[in-house]
């Protein structure tokens, strides 16, 4: 008389508890991944975490975004807000010349952009001003005031006064 066992070899059906905890290991470790990477860099945009709606949030939004060290989101904004003006500014730029003082330099900068009102392109000249950051040795933009610069070294003062006068700049106070 022939006996049937059911339920299969006992070594396979033992074999296969460890092959389903790797894979619903593997499913869950992807589905977190994919959640982490939806957080941190979602297709909708990093400013959906800030709110612009008030003079007031906008102020804290900024200061959050600094804090966060958000660059992504900042970049984002600066699309928004100004992506053509600031394109206009860079296919235009010329740095005219430099000075040095007190350890950071002046650039002496010109460019073209585009008046709000009128409609019209100007041509802009300003002063902007750079130092560079000891520990990590990167330029970075500088706040000289005008007043020091007018009391300690007088022909630089006269020199950014007549670029700045006649382009519509003005000096950083």
């Amino acid at each position: 008389m022939l006996t049937f066992r059911t339920g299969g070899n006992p070594r396979r059906r033992g074999s296969s508890r460890p092959g389903l905890l790797f894979g619903l290991a593997g499913f869950l470790i992807a589905l977190a991944t994919a959640g982490y990477v939806i957080y941190r860099d979602p297709p909708w945009g990093r400013l959906g975490k800030y709110n612009f709606s008030t003079p007031e949030q906008a102020l804290k939004s900024d200061w959050q975004l600094e804090a966060n060290g958000d660059i992504h989101a900042l970049i984002e904004l600066q699309k928004k807000l100004d992506r053509k003006n600031l394109q206009e500014k860079l296919n235009s730029l010329e740095v005219k010349r430099t000075a040095e003082y007190k350890g950071r330099t002046a650039l002496f900068i010109q460019y073209k952009t585009t008046d709000r009102e009128t409609k019209k392109e100007k041509e802009r000249k300003e002063v902007v001003w750079y130092e560079k950051d000891e520990k990590s040795g990167l330029w970075r933009q500088a706040f000289v005031s005008s007043v020091d610069v007018r009391k300690n070294d007088e022909a630089l003062a006269k020199d950014i006064e007549s670029w700045t006068v006649g382009g519509l700049g003005a000096l950083d106070d």
